[in-house]
Formats: C-alpha cells, sequence, structure tokens
C-alpha cells in the first residue's frame, strides 16, 4: 500500500507557468499553507539534521518534472556557522554564501521549514544584498528618514535602492566552500539534472543577433540589385 504524501494537498504552484523547457515547467512562485513563497525570497531554515545553526536559503528557480515539484536554492550562512568561523574584520550584517546551489523537492523544503516554523513566524522578513547595495540601501534608510516622516512611499526611496524597514539587510562578500555543510545540504530525494541556466552572455547573443541581422540585410540587398538589374536596359553605344 503507498503511503500518501503528507504535504501534497499544502502546496501548489501561483498563477501560470512562466517558461517550457522539454518535459520542465517553470513558474515564478507556489502557495502553502497560506503563504506564497516567490523567486528572490529569502527564508530561514533550520536543517533537520542540524537545528544548532541557522541558515537562509534564497530561492532561485521554480519547476516541476513527471508532477513533482523543485526548488533550486542558493544557502547563506552567518560566518561562525562555517568551518572557518569568524573573523574581526567581517561585519554584524555579513553571511557567506555556500558555493554551489541546493536543489530539493517542495516536500523536502517545506520540512525544513516545518522544523523552524514557530522561531522564524517573529523574524523579520530578510534582503540579502551585495556589499555596495547594502551600504546603499542603509545611507538611503537613514538620510530620507531624516528629511520625510513617510519616506518609504517616496519615488526617491526605491529608486535609489532603498529597502523598506520591515526588511532585515544583509550583505554577501564570500562563497566559501564548506564539506560538512555540502553533506548536510545533500537532500535524500535529491534531483541531479538541474535545467541549465548557463545561458549565453549577453555579448555573444549581441553578436549572434548582429550577425544575423548583417546577414538579412546582405540577402535584401541582393534582391534589390537583382530587380534594379533586371529593369535596367543597357544601351550599345554605336561604332562608326
Amino acid at each position: 500500500m503507498m503511503l500518501k504524501d503528507p504535504y501534497s494537498e499544502i502546496y501548489e504552484w501561483c498563477g501560470e507557468a512562466v517558461a517550457c523547457h522539454g518535459n520542465q515547467t517553470f513558474y515564478s512562485s507556489f502557495n502553502a499553507r497560506n503563504k506564497e513563497y516567490k523567486l528572490g525570497d529569502v527564508v530561514y531554515v533550520r536543517h533537520v539534521d542540524d537545528f544548532e545553526r541557522m541558515a537562509f536559503l534564497e530561492i532561485l528557480m521554480l519547476w516541476e518534472l513527471r508532477g513533482e515539484k523543485y526548488l533550486s536554492l542558493r544557502a547563506y550562512y552567518f560566518p561562525e556557522d562555517t568551518v572557518e568561523g569568524r573573523f574581526p574584520e567581517q561585519g554584524q550584517d555579513e553571511v557567506l554564501c555556500l558555493e554551489g546551489e541546493v536543489v530539493m523537492s517542495c516536500r523536502e523544503f517545506l520540512h525544513h521549514l516545518d522544523n523552524t516554523y514557530s522561531e522564524s513566524k517573529d523574524l523579520p522578513e530578510l534582503k540579502i544584498l551585495s556589499f555596495a547595495g547594502y551600504c546603499r540601501a542603509c545611507a538611503v534608510r537613514r538620510r530620507l528618514g531624516e528629511l520625510l516622516p513617510d519616506y518609504t512611499s517616496h519615488p526617491m526611496f526605491r529608486a535609489l535602492g532603498g529597502v523598506h524597514p520591515r526588511f532585515r539587510v544583509l550583505f554577501c562578500r564570500e562563497t566559501v566552500s564548506d564539506k560538512e555543510l555540502h553533506r548536510l545540504w545533500k537532500c535524500q530525494n535529491l534531483y541531479r539534472d538541474v535545467p541549465d541556466k548557463k545561458y549565453p552572455s549577453k555579448k555573444k547573443r549581441l553578436k549572434i543577433q548582429s550577425e544575423s541581422n548583417d546577414d538579412s540585410s546582405i540577402s535584401d540587398a541582393g534582391e534589390m540589385l537583382n530587380k534594379a538589374a533586371a529593369n535596367v536596359s543597357y544601351i550599345i553605344p554605336y561604332m562608326a
């Protein structure tokens, strides 16, 4: 007798698919227990086998294959939770990015969230930025906060890179390789054939587009010359 998946009825995709590739269908968000998780969201997670350390998982990609829903995630940790520990020059809001991506099913993702639910519901939402973005967000929040009472609704706030005060802002400057953490996040039902995200670079795409435009313009010019040549009546000069 097949056991029923306890999570199968509590998560579903939100909206229509955003892309399809082969037998893979991609989405931008999914709903679980009346909460929507979108691409770019960062969630607090304590691994079921490592309750001592808090991880921050950023959602990079969502897709479905043969009826199973998957996530591709980027894991962040505070420096003191990694193998090398915290150095004096590292900031209090600094996190380290774990090398590689964490891939798991939505079922496994919710299993880890259950391990952190009672704790994370009282924690602020997260934004993880580059160091430059972090400095800019803090400066905008401080300067506009001194000048405007309701600065978060001002158009300049988002234009200058501001982040709403409901978010806790962290920054990342380094990627680390930690064998223990890599082993920890190797999920039991790990889907190894991760969809390829290595698209051609912008420079290469522009070059390909330029070459195709050049070829089309050359062919168009050739057709115009042939038509013009067909309509020209050549005059042979009279030789005495």
